[in-house]
C-alpha cells in the first residue's frame, strides 16, 4: 500500500470514530495498520505516529485498556522523526488516557510537556487543545486550582477558532473553584437530583450521568455546592463541547 493510502486509511478511520461507526473505523486501522509494511524511513514514521494518535483516540472513546499501548507506541516513533506537532498530541492523547484512569501525577507531567511543545511551534489550536488538558488535569487536584487558571487563560488567549468553547467552559469551571468555600474530605458524590442534565461519559461507552447547573445545589462543577468529582464532571462539560458525536456514542475531545 502507497504511503498516501495508508494516511489516507488513517484519516478515514478518525473521521469514522467520530461518527460512532467504531467498526467501521477499526477496519481501516488495521488496513492502515497492515500498509505500514510496505513503508520505511520518514514515510513510514510520519504513518505510524498519525495511525497511532487516531486509533488511540478511539480505543481511548471506548475506555480499552489498549489505547495506552498504542499512543506510547506512536509517540516513541513521533520523538524519533521529531515531529512536533504529533508528538504534542500524541502527550495530550496520553494525558487525557491517564486522567480517565486517575493517574493524575502522570497526566500533569505529559500535558505540561505537550503545552510546551506547542507552545514552541506557535500552533494557536494545538496550544489551546493542549492547556484545556492541562487545565482539566490541575483541576483533579483540590492543591492545584491556581495551576489550573494559568494553564486555561493561556488557552482562552489563543485566536477563535475549534475548541474555543471548550476553553470557555473549563475556564468557567476553573472561576467557580476559584470562588468556592473550601471543601471537607473528598467523598462519594451524590447522585444527581431530578432536573439535572446528562451527558455520555466521554471516556466509556456506558451511559452515566452528570450534573450541568441545572439544579441549583446539586453537586456538579456550576452549581453552588462545590463538585466533589471536578474532573468527571468538567471533563464531561468539556468533552460535550470539544467534539460532537451522535448519541449512540461517547464523547472525548479529538486529536485534530
Amino acid at each position: 500500500m502507497r504511503f498516501e493510502a495508508v494516511m489516507a486509511r488513517a484519516s478515514r478511520g478518525l473521521c469514522l470514530a467520530k461518527l460512532g461507526a467504531f467498526g467501521e473505523a477499526g477496519d481501516d486501522f488495521e488496513l492502515a495498520r497492515k500498509g505500514l509494511r510496505g513503508l520505511s524511513g520518514e514515510q513510514h514514521d510520519e504513518a505510524a505516529s498519525l495511525l497511532g494518535l487516531n486509533e488511540g483516540w478511539m480505543l481511548g472513546q471506548l475506555g480499552e485498556p489498549r489505547a495506552q499501548e498504542v499512543l506510547t507506541e506512536g509517540l516513541a516513533i513521533a520523538r524519533k522523526s521529531a515531529d512536533a506537532l504529533l508528538i504534542a498530541k500524541l502527550l495530550d492523547g496520553l494525558a487525557v488516557v491517564h486522567c480517565d484512569n486517575r493517574q493524575i501525577d502522570d497526566a500533569v507531567r505529559l500535558a505540561l510537556e505537550a503545552a510546551r511543545i506547542a507552545m514552541r511551534t506557535g500552533n494557536p489550536s494545538l496550544t489551546r487543545l493542549t492547556n484545556v488538558t492541562l487545565a482539566l488535569a490541575y483541576l483533579f487536584h483540590d492543591d492545584r486550582t491556581d495551576n489550573a487558571a494559568t494553564a486555561v487563560h493561556t488557552a482562552c488567549q489563543q485566536p477563535p477558532g475549534h475548541q474555543a468553547l471548550a476553553a470557555r467552559a473549563v475556564e468557567g469551571v476553573v472561576e467557580f473553584r476559584e470562588t468556592s468555600p473550601p471543601r471537607g474530605p473528598r467523598s462519594t458524590p451524590p447522585a444527581p437530583k431530578p432536573g439535572c442534565g446528562s451527558i455520555a461519559h466521554p471516556g466509556s461507552s456506558r451511559s452515566s450521568t452528570a450534573s450541568v447547573s441545572l439544579s441549583p445545589d446539586c453537586s456538579c462543577p456550576t452549581s453552588r455546592t462545590a463538585c466533589r468529582e471536578p474532573w468527571t464532571c468538567t471533563r464531561r462539560l468539556a468533552g460535550s463541547l470539544r467534539c460532537r458525536v451522535p448519541a449512540a456514542g461517547p464523547r472525548r475531545s479529538s486529536p485534530c
